[in-house]
C-alpha cells in the first residue's frame, strides 16, 4: 500500500467517525447551507438525475444509446420502455430517480426494459393495448 493510499483511509476513517459522533451538527449545517444556497442546490441534484439516468439507460442498451426499433440516437427523445405494458399502480411506482437507482443497482431489472424513443413508445404501447394494429404502422429513423 502506498503512503497516499494509506493517508486517504485514514482519512476517511477519522470523517467516518466524526460524522457519527457529530451527525446532528453535521445536518443542521447540511440544511442551513440548502437552505442559503436553492439555486445550487436545483443544479447538483439536476446534474445528478442526469447521470443516474446516462448510466440507466446505457446499462439496458449495454453500452449502446439509441431506440432499439428505429435506431434514433438523441439523447433527449430515448425513454425507459417496459418491455411488458404494466398497471398504472406499479407504473407510479416505476419512475424518477429511485427508479434510475434501481436499474443501476439490480443486475437483472434492466431485461425487463428497453430503450425506445417517444414515437416507438407511443407505438408500443398502441400495439399493446390493440393488438390488431401490429402490421400497420412501421417507423423508420433518418438522421438528417
Amino acid at each position: 500500500m502506498t503512503r497516499e493510499l494509506a493517508k486517504k483511509i485514514k482519512l476517511r476513517k477519522y470523517q467516518k467517525e466524526y460524522y457519527k459522533s457529530h451527525k446532528n451538527d453535521y445536518r443542521r449545517r447540511i440544511y442551513k447551507w440548502r437552505s442559503e444556497n436553492p439555486e445550487k442546490v436545483i443544479l447538483i441534484r439536476k446534474r445528478f438525475r442526469l447521470k443516474a439516468r446516462r448510466k440507466a439507460l446505457s446499462k439496458i442498451g449495454n453500452g449502446k444509446i439509441e431506440c432499439s426499433n428505429c435506431g434514433c440516437n438523441i439523447y433527449e427523445y430515448l425513454e425507459i420502455n417496459h418491455k411488458k405494458l404494466l398497471l398504472k399502480s406499479s407504473m407510479r411506482r416505476d419512475r424518477g430517480d429511485s427508479f434510475m437507482r434501481r436499474i443501476i443497482a439490480d443486475k437483472k431489472r434492466g431485461e425487463k426494459y428497453e430503450i425506445t424513443c417517444r414515437i416507438c413508445n407511443s407505438l408500443h404501447y398502441l400495439i399493446e393495448r390493440y393488438p390488431n394494429i401490429k402490421n400497420n404502422h412501421k417507423i423508420l429513423w433518418e438522421q438528417i
